[in-house]
């Protein structure tokens, strides 16, 4: 009956998408971390190519049945127009 949720997931593996589907769980993922140097340059330095699918995987996770939300904290800055 509880909903589980997450925050700040950068990173998922794919055993961990289909539990997160399994159990309904809600893993929150922030703007900074699907972009900018831990999507690209650190991480994939560190890990390589084959890991990139592991950050944010939202289609993975609804397709799973899974609930992912995307949240961002640009409202805390002037947003350019």
């Amino acid at each position: 009956a509880m909903r589980i949720s997450l925050e700040h997931n950068p990173i998922i593996r794919p055993d961990q998408v289909r539990l997160m589907g399994k159990y309904n769980i809600m893993p929150g993922f922030n703007g900074y971390q699907v972009q900018g140097d831990i999507k690209g340059g650190a991480f994939l330095k560190t890990y390589g190519e084959q890991y990139m699918s592991w950050i944010a995987p939202m289609k993975s996770l609804v397709e799973a049945g899974g609930h992912p939300v995307f949240n961002t904290d640009s409202h805390l800055r002037q947003v350019p127009v």
